[in-house]
């Protein structure tokens, strides 16, 4: 049962202009389909109501000006009247039960009118104690108020506690001989109809309740690079010239150290050897070749001769950074009868030239980009600058920029950029030639400044179903609520308000509503904030019962970036919330916007109703 703190009457008047009641095939006379309406006090006040209204149409013209004038007003957006309202409008033209005759309040008349049977409400200070038992209890007249000819007295109807919106097929009212009938409830009629239920606006006008949902911690995912297996030593193939074959007996075979040497001013990896087993013919052992393949190569590949058999080490300085390498050492001969090789060392190359690190690309404003990064302490000759457009289907990096090091300026660079516009920038160190590792970073160029905290306003509200799969007619023009989540505790959604609800209402019961200054929440993107990505969740909004609390998880997206050694991509990962949704609410699914998705765009939730919105800055 509703507590009757949180509930108010909606009396609903629905006007047609004709001189009769609801034609006949709104009315459902089958006694078969009538549903079971519990006796609770909940139920009887409305239903009290409903029979009130009937008969003070039916006994006072004025009474039933009073009602068509206020709704026509549409002081809520839609076709309401608050039960508070009505009650000190004064009619002259009312004769009381008792005889009596002369200028009453609505109060008053409706106090003569209520139902004596009502056990739960007393025939004295009818809407005074309704009011304070359901503070939001109204009149509504959810369609065709504005053709209610004069002289036309509509059904009253009111929802009982069981009623589902969508859902329920007919309500119980009474009509204008103040029998009672039951209404079609899915099917609209021809004709205005007045309903009792409780009014879902009040108080809830998008100018005081635009609010945005709390921002929820979400720890970042993060993805290491994979780990590396070495491949296995195979059998040495295209060595080159000279190679007959691996020779054991008399010659020696080379035994291999491999170390890497990494200072301020060089870095390489060295190979040291000794010789080992017998003693072979100095004439035939004349030198040595160095073979070396990645582990992800299957051949070797010469990459030096040394004609000197006293020689002992060597310094391979033509690497990739942090590249793991496998090295062979053979002795051979200038007799060309072959050589003899080492066992495979492995090495992993080091980081010279040093790599730039902490390279951060950070908008200036939406067509200007600065780029920062950290320098290495040692020497390196110089920094190259590339990027990418991710967006472009031919897309290759190309040269920006090459900045001389060490040098005194600070380190940074600013490019021009393109609102819309997805880039990579890579930045790569070079010693002699040889390019460090590369460090990457993705920008998406904004359309918004990202120094600033920018309102998001709705523009247009829609949806592509039919209007009552979403809301009946009983209850009026539909309303629309949003809850805004945010993933990343890192980048905040600033807080409108201390609700959880966006809420905006129909005027009228159309399909689609355009919107002028409302606004569904603000970015406050902070740093790096225009990497964000908020979740927003929409549903058609009835009905609040404080009593339930069932919830849902909803994903929240979050976008994080992906990096390894080789590439940068900007991905996206789903998160969870649990969320408690109003009662009798019909869920629209969510949507997500991107801080870096144009201004003015169309966002379509993921339920099948086709729900949109239209969204732009201002």
């Amino acid at each position: 049962m509703k507590k009757a703190v949180i509930y108010s009457a909606i009396l609903t008047i629905l006007f047609v202009g004709c001189t009769n009641n609801l034609p006949d095939e709104n009315i459902l006379t089958n006694k078969e389909m009538e549903r079971a309406i519990e006796k609770t006090p909940y139920n009887e006040a409305f239903a009290g109501i409903a029979q009130t209204v009937s008969k003070a149409m039916s006994s006072s013209n004025e009474f039933s000006q009073i009602v068509k004038e206020l709704a026509l007003q549409k002081f809520d957006g839609d076709y309401d009247i608050m039960l508070s309202t009505i009650g000190k409008k004064q009619v002259s033209d009312y004769v009381s039960t008792k005889g009596s005759s002369g200028t009453i309040s609505v109060a008053e008349m409706f106090d003569d009118l209520f139902p004596a049977d009502t056990k739960t409400i007393t025939a004295e200070e009818v809407i005074a104690t309704l009011t304070e038992m359901y503070p939001m209890m109204q009149i509504s007249v959810p369609v065709h108020a504005d053709e209610w000819e004069d002289g036309y007295i509509p059904t009253v109807v009111f929802l009982d506690e069981n009623y589902h919106d969508t859902v329920t097929e007919y309500v119980l009212g009474y009509n204008a001989n103040g029998e009672e009938v039951w209404v079609d409830a899915i099917n609209e009629p021809d004709v205005p109809i007045i309903v009792i239920s409780e009014n879902e606006r009040m108080g809830l006008t998008v100018e005081e309740q635009t609010r945005a949902m709390q921002n929820l911690a979400k720890n970042k995912a993060s993805q290491s690079p994979a780990k590396i297996g070495l491949l296995p030593i195979d059998t040495l193939n295209g060595k080159g010239d000279g190679f007959i074959g691996h020779l054991e007996g008399n010659f020696r075979k080379p035994v291999v150290t491999a170390t890497t040497v990494d200072s301020d001013t060089s870095s390489y990896i060295q190979l040291t050897w000794t010789m080992s087993g017998s003693i072979m013919n100095s004439a035939l052992h004349t030198g040595y070749y160095i073979y070396r393949r990645s582990i992800d190569e299957i051949n070797y590949t010469k990459i030096a001769t040394i004609t000197n058999s006293s020689t002992s080490s060597y310094f391979d300085k033509n690497y990739v950074a942090l590249q793991t390498y496998e090295y062979i050492v053979a002795a051979y001969s200038t007799l060309s009868i072959g050589e003899t090789w080492s066992e495979a060392v492995t090495c992993v190359a080091p980081q010279r030239p040093r790599p730039v690190s902490n390279l951060r690309t950070e908008p200036i404003n939406t067509s200007r980009i600065q780029l920062t990064w950290d320098s290495p302490t040692a020497y390196v000759d110089s920094m190259v600058i590339e990027r990418m457009d991710i967006l472009d289907p031919n897309a290759e990096y190309y040269h920006i920029a090459s900045i001389p090091l060490p040098h005194n300026t600070s380190n940074y660079y600013l490019d021009n950029v393109v609102p819309g516009e997805k880039y990579i920038y890579k930045a790569s160190n070079y010693t002699n030639g040889v390019p460090s590792i590369q460090e990457l970073d993705i920008f998406y160029a904004p359309y918004r400044n990202v120094h600033n905290t920018e309102d998001v306003y709705v523009t247009k509200i829609g949806y592509t179903c039919k209007i009552s799969d979403l809301e009946g007619y009983l209850k009026g023009a539909p309303e629309f609520y949003f809850s805004v989540f945010n993933a990343d505790s890192d980048y905040v959604v600033s807080n409108i308000g201390n609700s959880d609800l966006v809420i905006f209402a129909f005027h009228e019961r159309t399909t689609y509503q355009y919107y002028d200054g409302c606004r569904l929440f603000s970015w406050n993107p902070g740093t790096d904030g225009w990497m964000d990505c908020v979740t927003i969740y929409g549903a058609e909004y009835d009905d609040i019962d404080d009593d339930d609390d069932t919830s849902i998880r909803i994903p929240i997206l979050l976008n994080v970036k992906i990096s390894d050694i080789l590439d940068i991509t900007l991905g996206s990962e789903n998160c969870y919330v649990e969320f408690t949704p109003k009662n009798d609410d019909i869920s629209c699914g969510a949507t997500n916007i991107h801080y870096f998705d144009p201004l003015a765009k169309k966002y379509t939730f993921s339920s099948g109703y086709g729900l949109y919105i239209n969204i732009d800055n201002q």
